[in-house]
């Protein structure tokens, strides 16, 4: 999710204030109907709007930067399953990275092998 919406996840120190200000706003907005409590809403909302949007991802060259990512992602996933590694989409990204640098390495020793021998 955080890929897609990287402002969605609440890193921001000011995010939980804003929500208690929209609250209270929105109780004061239902309490006395007036401009300057519906502009301090529209305000707040927007900052809430700006959170949730989206990563553009333009097609670059004739190719979707997700769907092409995606599709890396699935290909390392079924060579690991190849492998004997069942489990990978389910990896912390950590385990995934140094199983990653482990076929890294046995690939790079294999084709140096192979040199050696021609």
């Amino acid at each position: 999710m955080k890929f897609y919406f990287p402002n969605a996840i609440q890193d921001d120190v000011n995010y939980y204030e804003n929500l208690r200000n929209l609250k209270l706003a929105e109780i004061d907005h239902a309490i006395d109907p007036s401009e300057a409590n519906d502009q301090r809403i529209k305000a707040l909302e927007l900052y809430f709007i700006n959170q949730m949007k989206p990563v553009a991802f333009r097609i670059q060259n004739g190719t979707n930067i997700i769907i092409d990512n995606e599709k890396k992602f699935e290909k390392i996933c079924a060579s690991l399953n190849e492998a004997g590694m069942h489990n990978a989409r389910e990896l912390s990204m950590y385990d995934f990275r140094i199983r990653m640098e482990y076929f890294e390495d046995k690939a790079a020793s294999l084709k140096k092998t192979n040199n050696d021998a021609d």
